[in-house]
């Protein structure tokens, strides 16, 4: 039996190509990092059980060679599939350094821990599309055209595939650069733009947000079915002799297109008013605004254009896509409806909202993971959509996030006071059975608790009753 060492085995590309490893007969390990919250939902179903998942998931981080030597060692694989990176392109100009210590100096770790263990194994490298310069002029892009990357991704990735191609040269390894071009699916990080259309739509058609924000429009890629693409990835190392490969669909799409495809299958149709960042995507239907501009989407630097060329690919093992770009829409957009239509769980406590009780349904979920896979745990997009969308569920100009409910509530005490005029030391009525901030941040304003009984049904201050009585 084969053994395989997927590093990222918990990302997209890494959950289906464990699948297809699997399905093939191979015995298949996994690279993943350490962290406080697991992020495996992807690979959940595949080592389902505590005894699979110790002996077949290692700890091990690309930017520590010798967590890769001791993991090396005692799996000898066969294969070694490195997907592991910090693929985000916008993210990648926020902490390039952290790129290029996981995207370049890890890939040179691994292929330097391989050649150190003396092992025979065959390594494939996933390289990207965004080694070009997205110049159409250049298009299609194939093995032969000149790169030239404009993000630290992009040239974190050169890197990558250039020790890759010194390694081969110089000491006979097979390794292979799979130069994958935008490949999507319903496991797609939720911060990735295709992944962020189909949800926020689903989110739209469902009622559960007004809008979606996106940033260029017009950036065209050549996106295709991740587990089309992880077959390619495979058939490179079933080769003789090593190479490079080009893996794409061959059209290319508009970030607008994929909207409009998205929105289609949710049965919306839209038309577009504006230019630049006040361009906007409207319901022909019923006039109202579902796609906005964030210029905080925009990238530094963009990669305009891209169209693959896989003829090569196609000439040397067989390899063309299945998936039209219609159907690739339609796959995302049908998972995501699936999810916004099944109905939360019926509450626990009908006459009141329960102190202490714990309901967490699918969509608590889906947003921690959003924040989780984004990379920014606070300062990030998901405060600002919180305060516009909160702002205008409320008819508010400006809503603003603070840090803890605390804050909150004293900011409002204080706003009340100035409004009607509050003076200091004046009674503010406070439920007798609350939390100590609610008193507290009476106090910080210099205004005087008076705490009163409170209904038994709901702990709260009735505020019909006439014999209310304090404390």
């Amino acid at each position: 039996m084969k053994k395989a060492l997927i590093t990222g085995i918990t990302g997209q590309d890494g959950s289906y190509l464990a699948e297809l490893l699997i399905k093939k007969g191979y015995e298949v390990h996994g690279l993943v990092r350490r962290s406080s919250t697991f992020n495996r939902h992807n690979i959940d179903h595949i080592f389902t059980t505590d005894t699979g998942r110790h002996r077949h998931l290692h700890y091990g981080d690309m930017a520590d060679m010798n967590s890769l030597m001791s993991i090396l060692k005692k799996v000898q694989p066969d294969e070694i599939y490195n997907l592991a990176a910090q693929s985000h392109v916008k993210i990648s100009f926020e902490v390039p350094s952290y790129t290029a210590q996981a995207d370049a100096l890890g890939v040179l770790s691994l292929l330097e821990a391989v050649r150190l263990l003396g092992l025979n194994s065959k390594i494939y490298q996933a390289s990207t599309s965004e080694l070009y310069s997205g110049d159409r002029k250049e298009a299609p892009q194939n093995e032969r055209t000149p790169f030239h990357p404009r993000s630290p991704y992009g040239v974190a990735k050169l890197y990558a595939f250039e020790i890759a191609r010194v390694y081969r040269e110089s000491y006979g390894m097979f390794v292979v650069n799979g130069i994958l071009f935008n490949h999507e699916s319903p496991r797609r990080g939720m911060n990735f733009v295709t992944r962020k259309i189909v949800h926020g739509v689903a989110e739209v058609a469902a009622g559960k947000r007004g809008y979606i924000e996106l940033g260029n429009l017009d950036a065209s890629r050549d996106w295709g079915y991740a587990p089309e693409y992880m077959e390619a990835a495979w058939e490179m190392l079933q080769q003789q002799t090593p190479g490079d490969f080009v893996i794409a669909t061959g059209e290319t799409h508009t970030v607008r297109e994929f909207a409009e495809a998205a929105f289609a299958r949710a049965g919306i149709t839209l038309r577009w008013e504006g230019a630049g960042a006040d361009e906007v995507g409207i319901d022909a239907a019923s006039g109202k605004t579902l796609v906005k501009i964030d210029p905080e989407y925009f990238r530094p630097n963009e990669v305009d254009y891209l169209c693959g060329d896989a003829g090569k690919a196609f000439v040397s093992f067989g390899w063309k896509p299945r998936t039209t770009f219609t159907k690739l829409v339609e796959i995302m957009m049908d998972s995501e409806l699936s999810k916004v239509t099944i109905q939360p769980k019926a509450s626990k406590i009908d006459t009141q909202i329960g102190v202490g009780c714990l309901e967490i349904t699918d969509i608590e979920k889906r947003y921690v993971n959003e924040v989780l896979e984004s990379g920014r745990l606070s300062q990030g997009p998901f405060i600002k959509r919180f305060e516009r969308e909160f702002a205008a569920a409320h008819d508010a100009r400006f809503a603003i996030m603070v840090n803890s409910g605390t804050s909150a509530l004293e900011m409002a005490v204080a706003c009340l006071k100035e409004v009607h005029g509050w003076r200091d030391n004046d009674e503010i009525l406070c439920p007798a059975v609350t939390f100590v901030a609610s008193s507290n941040v009476i106090l910080a304003n210099n205004l005087k608790p008076v705490f009163v009984d409170i209904d038994a049904q709901t702990y709260n201050i009735d505020p019909v009753r006439d014999d209310v009585c304090k404390i």
